[in-house]
Formats: C-alpha cells, sequence, structure tokens
C-alpha cells in the first residue's frame, strides 16, 4: 500500500526543482489597474540578446517579445554565487529559471513588483525570465561572490552595452 507522506512530497518537489529550465508560472501577489498602466515601448537600446563574452564573468540582460532575460556566467569550472534581485514598478506576472547542467538556483518572488535570485555557477550560463506588466521600470541588482558586478561586466541589449552603474535601471522609452 502507498502512502501519501511528507517527506515522499517533499523529495518529489525537490526532484522538481533540479531541472535544466522551468516553464514560466503566474505570480499573483498584488494588482495593478490596467488605467494606471504607463503605455509606450521599452527603449531599442536593451531588445535583443546581448554577444557571449566567455572569458570573463558577466551579466546579461535583455527584452524581447517574450519578456525580459537575465543571464549571467563565470567562465571556467570554478564555482562563482550570483545573487540578486529584479524590482519593477509594476508587477512581474511570470517567472521561469534556465539552468546549467550542473547549475544550481533559487528564483524566488518577495512581493509582486521583486524577484529575488541565487545562482551557482560552475561556468554555464544560468539565470531567469519574466514578465511585467504595468512596468515604467526595471531595475536590476547583481553581485557574484559577495561583491556588486562591476558595470563592464553588464551588458544589455543586442549591443551589449554596459550600464553607467550596477544597481541599473531601465525605464521605458
Amino acid at each position: 500500500m502507498t502512502t501519501d507522506h511528507p517527506l515522499r512530497r517533499a523529495a518529489a518537489a525537490g526532484a522538481l526543482l533540479t531541472t535544466a529550465t522551468l516553464a514560466l508560472v503566474p505570480v499573483t501577489d498584488g494588482a495593478a489597474g490596467a488605467s494606471t498602466c504607463p503605455t509606450g515601448p521599452w527603449p531599442s537600446s536593451v531588445e535583443g540578446r546581448p554577444a557571449a563574452h566567455t572569458d570573463a564573468e558577466g551579466v546579461y540582460l535583455w527584452h524581447s517579445s517574450r519578456g525580459w532575460h537575465l543571464r549571467v556566467n563565470e567562465p571556467g569550472a570554478d564555482r562563482a554565487v550570483f545573487t540578486g534581485s529584479v524590482r519593477v514598478d509594476g508587477r512581474i506576472v511570470s517567472i521561469g529559471r534556465h539552468l546549467e547542467n550542473a547549475g544550481e538556483g533559487i528564483v524566488y518572488p518577495s512581493t509582486a513588483g521583486v524577484v529575488g535570485f541565487r545562482f551557482v555557477n560552475y561556468g554555464g550560463v544560468d539565470g531567469l525570465d519574466f514578465v511585467t506588466r504595468c512596468a515604467s521600470t526595471v531595475e536590476v541588482r547583481v553581485k557574484v561572490g559577495g561583491a556588486t558586478v562591476d558595470a563592464d561586466h553588464v551588458f544589455i541589449g543586442a549591443d551589449g552595452h554596459h550600464p553607467d552603474a550596477v544597481p541599473t535601471s531601465v525605464g521605458r522609452a
């Protein structure tokens, strides 16, 4: 006879968290009225995926027709821990994560407009995907090994430009 034991459920849930990629899942906290949503596109400078710079630690941020994307990498097989947050002035309505084969990652929404993350990277690419609603700004904070990532290692949009500083903020055009 099979029983539905709490430890068996926890093990099954843990197995789900070790998959390489998770689908976007809705975040239902908070509400923003459609009449108060900002209009206008995100700046063209954030559109499109930046080219990878596999010889140095990097943080990649871009927007596409599917939402926002954040990726981190550290070359070599040594362990690097990336932590940070994404904050919007509207809502984050879905979140997904992308993990390298041996990577570990936690993505956790703390409120409707904030998501935190922690990625343990071993030379591959880890990150998250998120969709916003009623947001006019996206702010990203990233640390590696407890130190804020240098702006020269942050690549935004298809042209891979660097922000002035980290944390960095992108506003609608």
